[in-house]
Parts: C-alpha cells; sequence; structure tokens
C-alpha cells in the first residue's frame, strides 16, 4: 500500500495504475508455490489477468516499469548466472567430444536459464519456457492489442487451438502443445500458471473485445481499471528508496518459497485454507455475489463468474504479500 501511494504521488497518476501490475507480479512470484483452498475440490492459483485502460501518456507504462523493477534485476541475475553455466557447459561438451566415443559416457545437458518474464510470444514458445519454468511466468505487454491480436493470428482464418490454450492457462490447467517441427513432439506442462498484465488504450480495447471474445469468456477473464483521464502535472515527490527495498524484499521473500513437486514431477503445492472467521466472511460473499449474479444476463453474468474465483485468489495473494513482508 505504500508503494503504491508513493508511486502514485510520485507519477501523478491514480493509483490503480501502480497496483494492478503490482497485485499481479506479486501472484507471478508466488506461481505454483502455494494455492488457496475453499473446500475439497475447490482450490484456487495465484493467477490474475489485469489491464490498465488509459488514454497515451497517462502512465501506464511508466507505472508497470517502477513494478517491475525488482523482478528485472533478478532476471538479470538470472541471466548472467546461466552465461556462466554455458561456459562451463562449453568446457565440459568440449572435452566430452574429445574423448574417444568408448569412452564416453552421458553427453552433458545445456543449462536452462531461469525465466520470470515473457513478453510478444506464441504459444509454442511460451509452452517450452513453461516447461524450462514449471513454477510459471508472467507475461507483461506495454501494449495489449499485441497479446488480443495473437491469440489466433497463426492459425488459418483465425481458428485453432491457440485461443482455447489461453482460456485454460486462467485456471492453470494442463497445457498440450503438438509442435509442427521435432517429428511430431509436443509439450506437455502439467500446471500452466500464467499472469497477465498490461495497458491497453480505450478505443483499442473497443476494437478488441468483440462479440467473440465476450461470447467465449475471455472478456470475463480479466480485472481492468479505468481510470478517469487527468492530464499530466508537475510534482516534487520522488521515489522512495527505503519502500522500494521493502517491497524488493516481499518479492525476493516470496521467490524463496520452494516449488513442491510430486514423484512424477509435476507441481504439488502447498495449500491454504481459512480461518473460520474468513470462512464466514467468504461464504457471505459468494453467497450476496451469486444472488446478484442471478440478476445479471449475457456478458455481465459471465464477468461476474469469474469474479467469484478473483476474491480466493487476491485473498491468497494479499494473505502471501503480507507474510513476505511480516519477516515473520
Amino acid at each position: 500500500g505504500d508503494f503504491v501511494d508513493n508511486q502514485a504521488k510520485t507519477m501523478d497518476c491514480d493509483p490503480s495504475m501502480p497496483a494492478l501490475p503490482l497485485l499481479t507480479a506479486l501472484a507471478s512470484a508466488i506461481g505454483n508455490t502455494t494455492i488457496v483452498a475453499l473446500k475439497r475440490g475447490w482450490i484456487e492459483r495465484a493467477i490474475l489477468w489485469t489491464a490498465v485502460v488509459g488514454k497515451s501518456g497517462s502512465m501506464k507504462t511508466p507505472s508497470q516499469k517502477a513494478v517491475l523493477r525488482p523482478i528485472r534485476l533478478r532476471e538479470q541475475e538470472a541471466i548472467e548466472a546461466h552465461r556462466r553455466a554455458m561456459a562451463a557447459y562449453e568446457d565440459e561438451l568440449a572435452r566430452f567430444e574429445a574423448l574417444p566415443k568408448k569412452d564416453r559416457g552421458r553427453a552433458p545437458l545445456p543449462p536452462t536459464c531461469l525465466r520470470l518474464t515473457v513478453g510478444d510470444i506464441t504459444t509454442e514458445a511460451l509452452a517450452l519456457r513453461l516447461a524450462e519454468n514449471p513454477r510459471g511466468l508472467l507475461v507483461v505487454h506495454d501494449e495489449l492489442a499485441g497479446l488480443f491480436g495473437s491469440f489466433n493470428q497463426y492459425r488459418p482464418k483465425g481458428a485453432g487451438a491457440d485461443e482455447a490454450h489461453w482460456l485454460a492457462m486462467h485456471s492453470g490447467d494442463v497445457l498440450r502443445i503438438d509442435r509442427k517441427s521435432g517429428g511430431g513432439s509436443f509439450i506437455a506442462v502439467p500446471v500452466a500458471n500464467v499472469s497477465i498484465t498490461g495497458g491497453i488504450q480505450p478505443g483499442i480495447l473497443r476494437q478488441c473485445l468483440t462479440d467473440h471474445f465476450m461470447h467465449n469468456g475471455m472478456a470475463a477473464r480479466w480485472l481492468l481499471s479505468m481510470p478517469p483521464w487527468r492530464p499530466k502535472r508537475w510534482t516534487d515527490a520522488e521515489p522512495d528508496a527505503g519502500i522500494e527495498d521493502a517491497v524488493a524484499g516481499v518479492f525476493n521473500r516470496l521467490y524463496s518459497l520452494p516449488l513442491r513437486v510430486d514423484a512424477h514431477g509435476t507441481p504439488d503445492p502447498v495449500a491454504i485454507g481459512f480461518s473460520r472467521e474468513a470462512k464466514r466472511l467468504l461464504i457471505l460473499f459468494l453467497d450476496e455475489h451469486n444472488a446478484m449474479q442471478e440478476q445479471l444476463e449475457d456478458e455481465e453474468s459471465a464477468a461476474w463468474s469469474k469474479l467469484e474465483a478473483y476474491c480466493p485468489r487476491l485473498a491468497l495473494v494479499l494473505h502471501m504479500a503480507g507474510w513476505a513482508g511480516s519477516g515473520s
């Protein structure tokens, strides 16, 4: 909260500008390490899809960059570590190939690079990155129109499985991609944990959210914020280094959570539940929420159904962020 307030004052923007990407980035840092269990058979994952809707110049991108700074620094460290690992691998491979074939054992395997974020990416490439990073990934787009437009751009006449894959990823379902190359091989990701954040201009959003995306449930899966437009004004407020360091500490602690896997290598997240009082409040919310949904129709009703799941997802993200910031 302090970070959001400080960034909003520093950039003279609406608090939702940094808040939405921050919540989404925190969800991605949790990834497949932890889930929330409402009851037996109903779990929700730390997966958020958020978009800030605003005109060009409304501070969408600068806010997003400020939020992602701790993640970018962590990724840079991973890239440097991968560069060192690749140098060691190449040396080991050279020694392996210098041996007579009869003396060779198993060839060394190239190292994979830890990835936390991806940008403009095909579904097949995303599946490959997820297979290498089973904890999950954060998809970041400065302009989400590119993502909407890419769902089926590689399919004839805009038809095919890409869109279905994205719809399934919102729930962290299994992702299976039949590869065009590689002799008919396929990629299987048992728990595709993908959070998405970005910005989009109002007019472009209207063009993207066609009847098709309304009817197939794609539009309902997004948490949107469209703060009132206001011109930029000068402000003497500056980022608070202490607050930024504290937020970086929250991310570092979340990323330090171990990823449990079962005997098959499938992520096996720690499940946390609700206290008795929290469960009482949850039930009150769900009952009221679902009663309101009965009065809605079509697109509004579809959005309401997804908001039901977003309540425990946001509770999970805020709970884990609170734990990471408490030092306990």
